[in-house]
């Protein structure tokens, strides 16, 4: 046993070794890829050593010398922060070319350039200043609110608020470029796969009741699309980037990874675009319903009284970003909270202001963790962790998978529906 014991221990730092300087080689960041991964490098027998000696190490802790193995945030070198927002940049810049030349070549052509010749404030500095002069009045608003009603005495402006303003400018160059592209690409495959087919014709109905229909319609899909992010692994993976946060405030609600965003856009727009509403229309329900998102995200403590039983909440939104999986899996309204009480999905308490946020998963990258020159990091590896953890690089097994809170309904909510 001594000696197999000895073997192992040599295997392992040998193996340490090797890893050491395989890491400082790719230059992957300082809690970078994870063991297993870079162990696959190894001959088949050199892994069942080292897997072998961490067994036995485990079993031994005082043999270690460090009987805490929990892992630290994730982190990238700044080579990996500047290789991820290069990235990041050139794929913005390529799709804000092919929007350009759909757009200029194709005009009139139904399809891509059709959105986007229809989307109001194209230009650039126009889109900026209308995109600034729209949040800043709901900013101050949202702020004053925040010291009337404070969740906590004393609130400030939090370190979570600075980092995803970050995310508000980032989303304005999604806004300007690949977003765009992608719905104009949507409408172009509704076209292709059921050509000028419409579930509700305009001309055989009232254009406000059509209004309220497609509002309905499109505030169930995106519910259903809540849903789907959280319950499929490959798709919480990015939508938990918008749950990473600690700190609820203003900008949250512009804090979503692209990945997370396109496969909304997909599972909400595409059905939607049957009932075929107007871009003017999208737009008018879109500026009326971001100033509801900003404000359920801000901490405030209200639960809106009795219109608590028809929308979304500043309380209801905070219990589903509570870092408890059971409480993240409840309160999945997006506009309006009529669906969760008719699905069994409303949690069932009112008054309740978690103080816990976040995510359990301690190797999610966040900024309180961080100082302030450390933002660009952060925001970098908050975009490259979902892919990592999905390929198991991260060391760490990421978020526990509970069922949500469906009181009265069990097994019948629309969580547990196959």
């Amino acid at each position: 046993m001594r000696t197999r014991l000895t073997e192992a221990i040599a295997a392992y730092s040998a193996g340490n070794a090797l890893l050491s300087i395989s890491s400082w080689v790719l230059d992957l960041g300082h809690c970078g890829i994870s063991s297993s991964r870079r162990a696959s490098r190894f001959p088949r027998a050199g892994r069942r050593l080292l897997r072998e000696s961490t067994n036995l190490l485990r079993d031994r802790p005082s043999l270690s010398g460090n009987t805490d193995h929990t892992l630290g945030p994730f982190r990238l070198s700044a080579a990996g922060t500047v290789a991820v927002l290069l990235s990041l940049a050139a794929g913005l810049l390529t799709t804000a070319l092919i929007s350009a030349v759909i757009a200029t070549r194709h005009t009139g052509v139904v399809g891509p350039s059709a959105l986007l010749s229809a989307i109001p404030g194209w230009r650039t500095w126009r889109f900026i200043v209308h995109a600034a002069a729209y949040a800043l009045p709901v900013l101050v608003c949202s702020l004053m609110i925040e010291r009337w009603f404070p969740i906590v005495s004393a609130q400030s402006i939090s370190r979570g608020f600075c980092f995803d303003a970050l995310w508000f400018i980032g989303e304005q160059a999604r806004l300007l470029t690949w977003i765009p592209l992608s719905l104009a690409m949507l409408l172009w495959v509704k076209r292709l796969l059921v050509g000028d087919y419409e579930l509700f014709a305009p001309a055989v109905m009232p254009r406000a009741l059509l209004w309220v229909i497609g509002i309905l319609v499109g505030d169930f899909l995106a519910y259903l699309s809540h849903i789907a992010r959280h319950r499929f692994d490959w798709l919480w993976n990015f939508h938990a980037v918008h749950h990473s946060q600690r700190e609820l405030n203003f900008f949250t609600q512009h804090r979503f990874h692209d990945v997370d965003t396109l496969a909304n856009l997909m599972l909400t727009i595409l059905p939607l675009v049957l009932i075929s509403p107007s871009v003017l229309e999208v737009g008018i329900y879109n500026t009326i319903a971001l100033i509801h998102f900003r404000l359920y995200h801000c901490p405030i403590r209200s639960n809106y009284g009795a219109l608590r039983y028809i929308l979304v909440t500043p309380q209801s939104h905070r219990i589903h970003h509570a870092s408890a999986p059971r409480l993240q899996k409840s309160n999945f309204g997006i506009f309006f909270s009529i669906w969760d009480h008719i699905f069994g999905t409303q949690y069932s308490s009112y008054g309740d202001f978690p103080d816990q946020l976040g995510l359990l998963d301690r190797r999610f990258p966040v900024e309180q963790d961080a100082s302030l020159g450390q933002f660009a990091g952060v925001y970098a590896a908050q975009l490259i962790y979902p892919f990592l953890v999905i390929l198991g690089w991260t060391g760490a097994p990421g978020p526990s998978r509970e069922p949500p809170h469906c009181p009265g309904l069990g097994e019948h909510c629309a969580w547990h529906a196959r």
